[in-house]
């Protein structure tokens, strides 16, 4: 998916507040194009200059970046560091096309070429994904007897693919499904959800209580 931050005149700090979602993202300045891992918490972005960037599927950061997302934990990567004289050349071909007048066509045609050559995604990993997001996650040990891997080596090709730890992944989806609700019922009733016990059991926490313990856990 290509997404595009515009600037903004609001007085915002200067900074987007980025919620965790678990997926893995290219993003392009008029600069430089780097490698962003999967956040485990908050993440800010700039909000004074134009930025775009993909967003890679969740589970195929390794197959698309060549290294597994967890080496972008520090922080992010250079393309051109990540790649050598390949990625400076991509990088500036992504700065090229974000300086185009159709900056979203003209990245997802380049971006599509120059990922039609990277591998496959580890099909057990994307079984798990699937297994700890759709509807309410999958307990461990059924998600393990249906993938067909002992859990410990499911866990390890997890993160090795993903970025994320199974658990820290399934509490961050959680989490967005607990604010793709929100967000709906802001939408359709104009003012905050009532309720909160009520979503907390329809979306897998223990209570009330657990749900503001793991929303406060998420480092600001």
């Amino acid at each position: 998916m290509i997404w595009v931050l515009t600037p903004t005149k609001l007085d915002d700090g200067g900074f987007n507040r980025i919620y965790p979602d678990g997926a893995a993202d290219i993003v392009v300045s008029a600069e430089n194009a780097s490698a962003h891992g999967p956040a485990p918490s908050f993440r800010w972005i700039s909000s004074k200059v134009p930025l775009a960037g993909l967003r890679i599927r969740r589970g195929s950061a390794k197959a698309v970046l060549g290294v597994s997302p967890s080496e972008l934990a520090a922080g992010p990567v250079s393309i051109g560091d990540l790649w050598g004289q390949r990625g400076r050349d991509v990088a500036e071909r992504l700065a090229d096309s974000f300086a185009s007048a159709v900056p979203i066509a003209s990245m997802a045609s380049l971006l599509a070429e120059l990922l039609a050559g990277t591998g496959e995604p580890d099909g057990a990993v994307l079984g798990a994904i699937d297994g700890l997001v759709f509807p309410r996650g999958t307990p461990m040990g059924a998600l393990v007897r249906d993938i067909g891997l002992s859990e410990r080596q499911l866990r390890r090709r997890f993160k090795n693919h993903v970025g994320l730890g199974m658990r820290e992944y399934a509490r961050i989806m959680r989490f967005q499904r607990l604010l793709d609700t929100i967000r709906l019922r802001q939408r359709d009733r104009g003012a905050s959800p009532a309720g909160w016990a009520a979503l907390a059991s329809d979306h897998g926490y223990a209570d009330q209580a657990h749900l503001i313990r793991e929303v406060r856990a998420l480092p600001d």
